[in-house]
């Protein structure tokens, strides 16, 4: 209870803190994780489920291991560069990497102490084309505090939600997950550097208050398979040190790559995907849905060519949780896509029908 207590009288401060500083800093977790790691689903729940809840403008990047069936080789350089020993979460690339049990009193902490960041990241403009699948995007940075000595570096990195996939499970897990070992979203998933690892150099010996400098970038979803409606594009800026572990951010944020400038892709969502099972799925399946305000609901099953194939449901539910049943008897195998609809809004989730 005195630790409960703590906790919530550290998040009370963190969010007085933000409300009054101009610029408020946004902390970056690099989240070393993977699907076959038992211990994972633990931090990966009490990031989503709580830090996030707590601290919504929290920045994650999802770094998955060889263990994990979203490990990408290109990021054995980070892995390096960051010395993590195992899977766990560095915090703003500040001291060493944080247990679970540890996670949200170190981050409410953290935010206590961070107060406004020297350093203001604005994305001035941002488009995403739908055909090439190029982003195009220009960003201002900019010293809000005071002159700051040292070297700094921005970088760019894509992440992706929704992404379907069995995960191991620890039953102990603080927030825990209600379908053990079957397939969930997983949320922030590093898909991309744009830059090099250690970031582009953007300035060196003194940044002067209120000096603004202008970078614009180019690149690509790489992968058809990416689904350009659940990726964020993260651009944060830390100072350079002897060490990428010990380089801190001095400033984070994240948009969306499809939605408008300023509308984030975990913002205003009524609704999300808790599990799909069985997946693969072969004559019925069950989604199961959490609703966070009552609205109206669709979701749709879409083939590998883009048409909608049955529509399990378009209705108006309460908050809560919610399954869904879907009949796909009769549907050809292959890999299908949820389309969750509200608000003008969508996510999209992955089933595999056998």
């Amino acid at each position: 209870m005195k630790n409960l207590l703590l906790s919530l009288a550290l998040a009370l401060l963190a969010s007085f803190n933000s409300l009054i500083a101009q610029n408020p800093r946004n902390l970056l977790l690099d989240d070393v994780t993977a699907t076959g790691c038992s211990h994972c689903a633990c931090m990966d729940s009490v990031i989503n489920r709580i830090v996030l809840n707590q601290h919504p403008n929290t920045v994650v990047l999802g770094i998955q291991g060889p263990s994990s069936m979203f490990y990408l080789p290109q990021f054995e350089q980070l892995f390096t560069e960051m010395a993590f020993q195992s899977t766990g979460t560095l915090v703003n690339r500040q001291g060493k990497e944080i247990p679970v049990d540890d996670m949200v009193d170190s981050v409410n902490a953290r935010y206590v102490a961070a107060g406004q960041s020297p350093v203001k990241i604005r994305i001035v403009s941002k488009f995403y084309n739908a055909v090439t699948r190029m982003i195009d995007v220009s960003v201002e940075l900019t010293s809000v505090v005071a002159d700051l000595p040292g070297t700094y570096r921005i970088n760019l990195a894509v992440v992706e939600n929704n992404l379907m996939g069995p995960q191991q499970h620890d039953p102990g897990c603080p927030g825990g997950d209600p379908y053990p070992d079957k397939f969930i979203p997983h949320y922030n998933v590093l898909r991309k550097l744009v830059l090099p690892v250690l970031g582009e150099e953007f300035i060196s010996g003194t940044w002067t208050k209120d000096q603004t400098i202008s970078k614009s970038y180019s690149f690509k979803l790489d992968s058809t398979d990416w689904a350009a409606e659940n990726c964020d594009m993260v651009v944060y800026v830390d100072k350079k040190a002897d060490s990428l572990f010990r380089s801190e951010i001095q400033q984070a944020v994240r948009q969306s790559v499809t939605r408008p400038l300023g509308i984030d892709t975990h913002e205003n969502s009524v609704a999300s995907v808790t599990a799909v099972y069985p997946n693969p799925s072969a004559g019925l399946a069950t989604l199961r849905i959490n609703v966070k305000n009552a609205g109206r609901i669709r979701v749709s099953l879409v083939n590998a060519s883009g048409a909608v194939v049955a529509v399990p449901a378009d209705q108006v539910f309460g908050s809560g949780s919610h399954d869904i049943q879907l009949n796909n008897t009769g549907l050809p195998p292959g890999l299908y896509s949820l389309v969750l609809e509200e608000r003008n809004e969508k996510s999209i989730y992955k089933l595999i029908i056998r």
